[in-house]
């Protein structure tokens, strides 16, 4: 039997030009979003627009959800600011309705690295 690997541990900071909190929590998601992208692996476009029924969630609806509620927070509730111009567009918000499982297919690009 093999040796169980520890896994590497990382250290945040606040990005710099923020205020010392915001900046703690825009660092945190970026941590968060490295571990799941690590964790996530090559996606092509087709499994990320896969839905496994229509209306079905999906890898890239599920990823746009989240940066949209991310967003949302940071931009208006923390910041108290307006979301910029097309970004609801751009995140499917108004198409998104995961309490009665009504799933938008999200645009079949690449995941970029």
């Amino acid at each position: 039997m093999g040796e169980a690997q520890t896994p590497k541990l990382y250290d945040i900071a606040p990005l710099t030009g923020m205020h010392p909190e915001i900046g703690l929590l825009a660092a945190a998601l970026e941590d968060g979003t490295r571990e799941w992208r690590e964790e996530l692996g090559r996606v092509s476009p087709d499994a990320l627009v896969w839905q496994p029924f229509p209306g079905g969630h999906s890898i890239g609806a599920l990823i746009l959800h989240n940066i949209d509620v991310e967003a949302y927070w940071i931009e208006q509730f923390c910041a108290g600011k307006n979301r910029p111009e097309g970004e609801e567009r751009l995140l499917l918000s108004e198409e998104t309705h995961q309490y009665s499982v009504e799933w938008p297919k999200p645009p079949k690009k690449p995941l970029k690295a």
